[in-house]
């Protein structure tokens, strides 16, 4: 006892103007937080919470009977009396420092006696409370109602109020609530509502109260809080409520007050905290859900879902721990399992569905977000399975099967999307998973196709759009997988599982492309053509072929799809050309159409010729293409660059021999004398894409020229590349002759460049993505050292072309260029002194000479060369006739040095 004595006269001997529990005096009134600004303030601070834990310290001394005792249990009294009635911060520390001081109690006592000690001082704050709130009530109860408001209160009076929000004893008697808070509560906020900043235990409390005034308040204190609550407001003015809140519910209108004010509260948590915090009450809010749900005929369910809702949105992680022995399937068959589910639907279906609160099914999308990748099919299908049963029943309304469909929808859209969406792990997720989503889909596609949305229904627009984007995911899935198979294969890493294909997903999009649905036949086109441009099947002659079965594996499952690609692109021709006007004037269609011009395959190629035959209404193909150039300009010529840039980027040979021809001929269309970009108005609306088309054009080139001798080793068939190399070189030559037509047209859109600055752009090598002339020279004069006399007098007149333009626009050429030094050894002699073997005559040789001397400004021939360039120059012009034939060009395989 001494020592609470001790502590008494300690806190008698303080000036009087200075507050027990909070860092203020008379003279300093700054709010909480201002006292951390100044390392004065702070010391402020800590001196408050040593004199709060002093008194703390001697409240003991209240368990104590005695004469000796009466006098400082007064003085306790009132000290309390007279600091709680003048500052909210007083109010505020000291229901805090309770909590740890019943946290101290309770280290030292057994839980009985601390109990009864508490009784002792709650009785005195109560008293206090009721005192304050009855003066309270008269004096609002005497004013006008226009003048009723806090300012006519008195200090101790307005502070009993505001303690009253603070006092858990208090708020938990509801009698006493009704009988001394309701009243002054109500008429205090006749003008305005009471504000508060922070989070009391009242601002929780009457989350769960019947009362509507309490309850309304309640919620705009919670709506108003912009942060998660701290850990010290969590532990006072949140847990324990929460958990009293939940073990005293005694019928279905206590569940639904309860679950709703768990959601209000979930709102304002952090992901953190609902983990650390809220799965840490003495029951588990996930399983309390379930078990809710299973064990009541409830109409809480739109209130549980809620809340479940906003953890599944906030922390999924921490969810589906929490739940590690309850399965995604559980849970879904739970919900769609209670009592009253359907009822809720049907009132849900029959009321507006963005003011309604009997929502059971807008949990569905969040629910399937958070699954992990294990368990988003399991989840799905449950989904899936049960919301088509009731699109499928006859017992509930038409409204509600819509409702139903809506949200299959968008669960079996979410799970596609969650593996669509993440290309760059996709590779990562094991085959199994990938081709069950696919099949998941497939399943329910034919039933959502045919499914009639009406007009009337408020998501008609919704589900349309959620339909295509499904059908092309589904098929994007599956086509991607086989690019994904390629490129392990390709690697040296082949999957263990075969490749992916589904008939069935085939058919059935091919039976549902109708010539009156556009839409669904873009849908078609992007999910199946993108993913595979630039792919091709892999060649498996030769004896020593590496992961044979799987390439032959592959190429199996590959051609089934082209088939199958073939197919849907036959039936698309037999569209009226409305239909396929549709398709071309979408930039993201007419991509995969113009695809389908460049690809490999003959099947596809010439079924894509009859579309655009048809769209054109000309008999011929090249007037067909000229039809798309002249109607579609700008958007067939980005699908133009696109397809260069894929195919460029795969590095597959396949589409190239198909790629360089019809690309000839679509220059010969562009910039023939007569051509599209000879005239104004289509150059002018078609010059944003020539610049690309000019870029993307030497991309392409640059790979060919690179990779020619590795693709001529693999496909083993000397006639067709040497049809591709001289088709190659041909391509390079016209490009490069329309040089000024190119930089005339882009001339027009940068207004604020000069002709030759532009001109100058277009062999810079500044663009890290495009190509250019320079960066393709590099590559191509590789191919001077190749047995073949009219692709040497191409490439040399190319060669020779470039160079003295390089020089006149002052173009560098790239960092690591070797293109000056090749041309130089095969010129003269080569590193080693020695001649390099070439089929270079000497004209060309002097050519290559003179355009080198004339790009480096320095001199390189030899003394004995020089004069053979002199004696060439006498008869300049003068060219062997064999050397223009291409009856006897030959490639020498084992001489070819192409890298």
């Amino acid at each position: 006892m001494a020592e609470h004595i001790e502590a008494i006269r300690a806190l008698q001997a303080l000036d009087p103007d200075i507050h027990i529990f909070c860092p203020r005096s008379s003279t300093d009134l700054r709010k909480q937080q201002a006292f951390e600004f100044d390392e004065k303030g702070r010391q402020q601070l800590a001196d408050a919470k040593a004199r709060r834990d002093q008194f703390f310290s001697a409240l003991p001394l209240l368990a104590y009977d005695g004469a000796e005792c009466t006098t400082y249990h007064q003085w306790l009294y009132d000290t309390l009396d007279r600091q709680l009635g003048k500052c909210e911060l007083c109010v505020r520390n000291y229901y805090l420092g309770k909590l740890d001081f019943v946290q101290h109690l309770l280290q030292e006592y057994d839980q009985d006696e601390v109990n009864q000690f508490l009784d002792i001082l709650n009785r005195r704050d109560i008293a206090r409370i009721e005192k304050g709130l009855n003066n309270a009530s008269r004096t609002l109860e005497a004013a006008q109602p226009q003048q009723r408001t806090s300012s006519i209160l008195a200090v101790e009076h307005l502070f009993a109020l505001f303690e009253a929000l603070h006092c858990e004893p208090f708020l938990n008697d509801e009698q006493r609530l009704r009988d001394h808070f309701d009243k002054p509560f109500k008429l205090v906020q006749t003008k305005k509502p009471l504000r508060t900043n922070e989070l009391l235990p009242a601002t929780t409390k009457f989350l769960f109260s019947t009362n509507a005034e309490r309850l309304t308040w309640a919620a705009g204190a919670w709506e108003k809080i912009d942060q998660p609550p701290t850990n010290e407001e969590w532990d006072w003015a949140i847990k324990n409520i929460l958990q009293k809140e939940f073990a005293s519910i005694r019928d279905e209108q206590g569940l639904i007050r309860t679950w709703s004010a768990l959601n209000v509260i979930v709102e304002k948590l952090s992901k953190e905290q609902i983990k650390l915090k809220l799965f840490d009450l003495n029951f588990k809010v996930p399983k309390r859900a379930l078990e809710n749900l299973a064990q009541h005929a409830t109409m809480a369910v739109p209130q549980i879902l809620s809340g479940m809702q906003s953890i599944w949105t906030k922390a999924p992680v921490a969810y589906w721990q929490e739940m590690s022995s309850v399965s995604p399937a559980t849970v879904a068959e739970t919900v769609f399992n209670t009592a009253n589910f359907d009822k809720c639907l049907e009132q849900q279906a029959s009321s507006d569905a963005e003011a309604s609160k009997t929502d059971v099914l807008s949990w569905v999308e969040p629910f399937m977000d958070s699954l992990p990748v294990a368990g988003r099919l399991v989840g799905a299908r449950t989904v899936a399975y049960q919301l088509t049963k009731r699109t499928d029943s006859d017992k509930i309304s038409s409204d509600a099967r819509q409702l139903c469909f809506y949200w299959k929808l968008k669960s079996l859209l979410s799970m596609t999307l969650s593996f669509s969406n993440e290309q760059e792990s996709l590779h990562t997720i094991a085959r199994p998973i990938i081709m069950n989503v696919v099949q998941i889909n497939t399943e329910n596609l034919e039933s959502i196709l045919s499914f009639k949305v009406p007009a009337s229904f408020a998501q008609q627009a919704k589900c349309k759009e959620q339909v295509l984007n499904l059908a092309k995911n589904t098929l994007w899935l599956e086509c991607q997988t086989i690019k994904i198979d390629s490129k392990s294969i390709a690697d040296g890493k082949p999957r263990v599982q075969n490749c992916s294909y589904t008939p069935e997903l085939w058919q059935i999009t091919r039976r549902y492309m109708q010539a009156e649905w556009h839409e669904f036949s873009q849908s078609v086109l992007q999910g199946i053509v993108t993913p595979l441009t630039g792919l091709e099947a892999f060649v498996v002659t030769g004896e020593k072929v590496q992961f044979k079965k799987e390439k032959e594996s592959f190429n199996d499952i590959f051609g089934k799809v082209e088939q199958a690609l073939t197919t849907n692109v036959e039936k698309l021709a037999e569209f009226p050309s409305s239909h396929l006007d549709h398709l071309f004037a979408s930039q993201h269609t007419n991509m995969a159409l113009i695809a389908l011009l460049f690809s490999g395959n003959d099947s596809i190629y010439n079924a894509t010729i009859e579309l655009i035959k048809n769209i054109s209404d000309e008999p011929a193909r090249k007037e067909a293409l000229s039809h798309l150039l002249k109607a579609f300009p700008k958007e067939t010529l980005y699908s133009i660059c696109w397809v260069f840039k894929r195919i460029a980027g795969t590095m597959a040979f396949a589409p190239v021999p198909r790629l360089l021809k019809t690309g000839m001929d679509i220059m010969d269309l562009l910039c023939d004398t007569t051509g599209i970009l000879r005239g104004e108005a289509a150059a002018k609306s078609a010059s944003s894409a020539i610049k690309s088309y000019w870029s993307y054009s030497w991309t392409m080139l640059q790979i060919i020229f690179r990779r020619m001798e590795k693709w001529s080793i693999e496909q083993h068939n000397k006639v067709l590349m040497t049809e591709v190399c001289r088709d190659t070189m041909q391509y390079a030559q016209q490009l490069f002759d329309h040089y000024y037509l190119f930089a005339k047209i882009v001339e027009q859109t940068k207004p604020d460049l000069s002709a030759d600055q532009v001109a100058k752009q277009l062999l810079s090598i500044e663009d890290k993505e495009g190509g250019s002339p320079p960066r393709a020279l590099d590559n191509m004069v590789r191919w001077l050292r190749l047995k073949d006399p009219y692709l040497a007098e191409m490439l040399v007149n190319l060669i020779i072309k470039i160079l003295p333009k390089l020089k006149e626009y002052g173009t560098q050429l790239p960092d690591n260029a070797l293109c000056l030094e090749s041309i130089e050894h095969c010129s003269t002699v080569g590193s080693d002194g020695r001649p390099i073997r070439t089929i270079l005559d000497e004209n060309q040789k002097a050519q290559l000479v003179r355009a080198l001397e004339q790009y480096t400004g320095r001199q390189i021939a030899s003394k004995q060369l020089a004069m053979r360039i002199k004696q060439q120059k006498l008869a300049f012009g003068t060219k062997s006739s064999s050397a223009s034939s291409r009856d006897i060009i030959t490639i020498d395989d084992d001489e070819a040095s192409v890298k």
